[in-house]
């Protein structure tokens, strides 16, 4: 099939197969699924994961949350991002809770935490307390876990992390046993001093199958969905469970040992992890390497493969899917149908 490019096609199978097999084994390991939307970006995708099993959704943000109990699939969600409780946040949990959707919400402030108590006082709302388990980005380290749940009241539903430290090759195993060490020292503080943990919810998608240990019961990936080339690289996943490609074409052929495809830095975005060579991989040439980017130039060499020539077009895993889909409208499956990214922009 030939293709408008750059594009981004999704195997409407192999994502089918991701999203049944993750919530396999989250039931086999006793555990809630509730995936990441942030990698797909689409009510579509959303309501499949639910349909398939979920216990509910993680959003990065409450404008995602809003999109998403508007179009019908948001009934049970989870910001896992903190945020600072200005009036245009607030004002979208005031919609959020309008509308009955179940809503948690991430805090690692004391001040965040009592601010939100004050607001909502009949309840409606959830608080979890992040717990640093390792990527030191956000959340408490488990001895300051206690004061912020007590901020929050009885809004306090949980403790939860994520193991961001687990994405380099060989982290996994380690950063999953480190998001189960914290969370259970978090909840025991907690609970030795009369609190009630509901929620004990971990992972991400290198980690989800190694911080299922007791008192863990929910996981949150999201890559796992679509898969990408730093999950392939990481030995997270396998190229044949990589769901998602950026259809581009060869429009230059300089040289023998270098082409340019016309998927720039706007469709491949340059997120290149430290054990990723280039900016993306190429299943039909896998010695080639996509050495430059520009806003839509991939300058690629061949690394010894064959060079193609113009006109033909080329499969590229993104080095990290995220970032991509949020800069492209729609997503064309390989059954023929146009899934749009409607979440797009909520980034706020």
């Amino acid at each position: 099939m030939t293709y408008d490019t750059p594009c981004v096609v999704v195997d409407a199978a192999v994502m089918d197969r991701n999203i049944q097999r993750a919530q396999t084994a989250a039931t086999a390991a006793g555990v809630r699924l509730r995936p990441h939307v942030k990698t797909h970006k689409s009510t579509v995708a959303a309501r499949m994961q639910l349909e398939a099993g979920a216990a509910g959704l993680t959003c990065a943000t409450l404008s995602e949350a809003v999109g998403l109990s508007e179009a019908g699939v948001g009934g049970d969600l989870f910001v896992a991002v903190p945020f600072y409780p200005s009036p245009s946040k607030l004002a979208r949990i005031d919609r959020l809770l309008a509308a009955g959707c179940d809503l948690s919400l991430a805090v690692d402030n004391l001040s965040v935490a009592g601010l939100l108590a004050i607001r909502y006082p009949s309840g409606g709302l959830r608080l979890i307390v992040e717990i640093d388990s390792g990527s030191h980005r956000t959340g408490v380290d488990p001895v300051d876990a206690l004061p912020v749940a007590a901020a929050c009241g009885d809004l306090f539903g949980g403790v939860f992390t994520h193991g961001g430290h687990g994405y380099p090759p060989g982290m996994a195993v380690a950063a999953g046993a480190d998001e189960v060490r914290v969370l259970a020292d978090a909840k025991n503080r907690i609970e030795a001093a009369g609190g009630r943990v509901v929620v004990v919810s971990a992972g991400s998608t290198p980690t989800a199958a190694h911080c299922v240990g007791e008192p863990v019961n929910e996981v949150r990936p999201g890559t796992y969905v679509f898969g990408d080339w730093q999950q392939v690289s990481n030995g997270s996943m396998t190229l044949e469970v990589v769901a998602v490609s950026v259809m581009a074409t060869v429009i230059s052929a300089p040289s023998a040992d270098r082409f340019v495809l016309d998927c720039g830095a706007k469709i491949l975005s340059k997120d290149q992890p430290a054990w990723v060579q280039g900016y993306g991989h190429l299943p039909q040439m896998p010695g080639a390497i996509i050495e430059r980017l520009y806003d839509n130039h991939a300058v690629v060499s061949t690394g010894g493969d064959r060079p193609p020539m113009v006109g033909d077009q080329l499969r590229v895993i993104p080095n990290h899917v995220c970032p991509v889909i949020n800069l492209v409208d729609q997503l064309l499956l390989t059954t023929g149908e146009v899934v749009p990214v409607d979440l797009r922009g909520h980034l706020s």
